[in-house]
């Protein structure tokens, strides 16, 4: 009982790694990956480099592309994504044609999509357009949200039997954020996680584990433009809805898949989150300190950064069908998007046969570099880029000492000596209130900020006048200030798109709507628990 639930382990956290290290001690890192993934169990190998230029499963997708030059080559990662039916063709130089998809004079560019209407009001530059979508989580659903803060109707489909994890699960056994720590009568509706990045969806529920609601979803996908998933690799392919089975009811349907490893490959069937994507990416390796074990983010942005290609990947292919007039099927690992972000550390490796090393805040092309706690006990966090930006640095704050030291002379010399320079700048900052060092250092036009806490950063006076948040009512918990959409546009304003839906909010109103049902239909489809706005778990 002790370990029974998420809140129970965490809170327990110290005892559980001592029973669970000396057991684990005695498998080797793929024994885990391997003996543990098929059970379900969530599992990243802490990759370095080297590890990644070997792997077996990255060797059997061809994720990494080769340079040549003057007889020297290297490797880098491929493409972040897929395309079926336009795939990558890698060459060192681009051409007039590789841009003709661009070219409004070549081609007919006056093709609507499928779902678009002249009449309709513009809420974004996909107005018009429907996705029906599976995606759950954090990479999944904030990419489908992207989606609908672009104007697409979104269909988020879910089942009674199985709620996307970010719901937080139902009593007893809850792992959720809830408004006052309170999760209410119906906390799958209440969790932060899945309100914060499904705002402005529809939610039906669907078991599609039933041949019935399987053919409903299929009547969806064949009005739709969009179908999105983000499962492990065998989930799609036991319910029958792999991208042959959809097309064959719309052949102009674009299929975006976004499993961990893929869709092919030895570990495509193994499931993966934020958590296990960074160490198998390579980044936990370089994100420790010097001296220490591989380390991750604790925040798993590489679901939002595969969210976001994920999204770019889905505009890519619509784009291509206004040229070619059928859909295709787009693949994103969050493996190998991730490993885009560490190209040059990996194009490091390729050449010198050694994986670079962890370099905790540093950077290994400049100096000073880091976090640093001042007289307050509120962190700043300072980049000092060039020489001039290092005289404006010592200047603005009187190191005047500092500034005439030879070692510290030329950006080259403050490399070598970071590690001494890092100690000296930290004694020095300890010295200054925080505010004075940020203000000294940005009106010098040097790379400073305070280091806020998310409550500061949600709070702050300047961010809410951008407008970089808006208030949303949520009927289940309440009203919140969210994050506005990354982006505006002239012609099509970004528009306020209402909160993230409740389970199974929208069933009645899309099997009514769109697919043609009557009451009677809806409430036999309801009797026989295929569909519903309650867990049955």
């Amino acid at each position: 009982p002790k370990f029974d639930t998420a809140i129970k382990r965490r809170d327990n956290e110290e005892e559980l790694s001592k029973i669970l290290f000396p057991i684990l001690a005695n498998y080797s890192r793929k024994e885990l990956l391997h003996g543990l993934s098929p059970l379900r169990i969530l599992v990243g190998i802490a990759n370095s480099v080297s590890d990644l230029l070997e792997d077996e499963h990255l060797k059997f997708r061809n994720a990494f592309v080769e340079f040549e030059n003057e007889g020297k080559f290297w490797k880098m990662p491929g493409a972040p994504f897929q395309m079926s039916l336009t795939p990558l063709k890698f060459k060192g130089e681009l051409s007039s044609k590789d841009f003709s998809i661009w070219d409004h004079s070549a081609n007919n560019t006056s093709k609507v999509f499928p779902n678009s209407t002249g009449t309709q009001r513009m809420k974004g530059p996909l107005s018009g357009m429907r996705g029906v979508v599976l995606t759950q989580a954090w990479s999944g659903a904030y990419s489908t949200q992207l989606l609908s803060d672009l104007g697409m109707e979104i269909i988020q489909v879910e089942s009674v039997t199985r709620m996307d994890p970010w719901r937080g699960g139902v009593p007893p056994k809850l792992a959720g954020l809830y408004p006052e720590s309170d999760p209410g009568d119906r906390p799958w509706d209440r969790n932060a996680l899945y309100n914060g990045v499904n705002r402005g969806k529809k939610a039906i529920t669907l078991d599609l584990n039933h041949s019935e609601a399987k053919d409903v979803f299929m009547e969806l996908v064949s009005i739709s433009d969009v179908v999105v998933e983000n499962f492990s690799g065998r989930v799609i392919s036991n319910l029958g809805l792999d991208y042959d089975s959809l097309r064959s009811v719309n052949p102009s349907i674009v299929m975006v898949r976004m499993p961990t490893y893929g869709t092919s490959g030895p570990y495509s069937n193994y499931a993966g989150n934020g958590g296990t994507t960074e160490p198998v990416s390579g980044m936990s390796y370089l994100m420790g300190y010097r001296d220490g074990p591989p380390i991750n983010s604790g925040i798993m942005h590489t679901d939002a950064y595969s969210g976001v290609l994920a999204c770019g990947a889905t505009i890519s292919a619509l784009r291509e069908r206004v040229v070619s007039g059928v859909g295709q099927e787009v693949e994103i690992s969050q493996q190998e998007a991730s490993m885009t972000l560490l190209a040059e550390y990996i194009m490091e490796g390729s050449i010198s046969g050694t994986s670079p090393m962890r370099q905790g805040n540093s950077n290994r092309d400049y100096a000073p570099q880091g976090c640093y706690r001042s007289k307050d006990s509120i962190w700043v966090a300072i980049s000092v880029k060039t020489d001039d930006q290092w005289r404006s640095f010592c200047h603005s704050l009187g190191l005047e000492d500092l500034f005439a030291k030879k070692d510290y002379a030329t950006k080259d010399s403050r490399i070598r000596n970071a590690i001494q320079l890092d100690s000296e700048i930290t004694e020095c900052i300890s010295g200054y209130m925080s505010e004075d060092v940020a203000k000294k250092l940005q009106d010098a036009l040097v790379p400073c900020e305070k280091i806020l806490t998310l409550l500061e950063a949600a709070e702050n006076k300047d961010f809410h006048e951008m407008k970089l948040f808006e208030e949303i009512s949520h009927p289940e918990s309440g009203n919140f200030d969210y994050p506005v959409p990354p982006w505006d546009f002239e012609t099509t304003p970004v528009q306020s798109s209402g909160p993230a839906p409740m389970l199974g909010q929208h069933s009645e109103e899309v099997f009514r709507d769109l697919n043609g049902w009557s009451e009677g239909e809806i409430i036999r489809f309801k009797n026989l628990q295929l569909t519903g706005t309650d867990p049955l778990i």
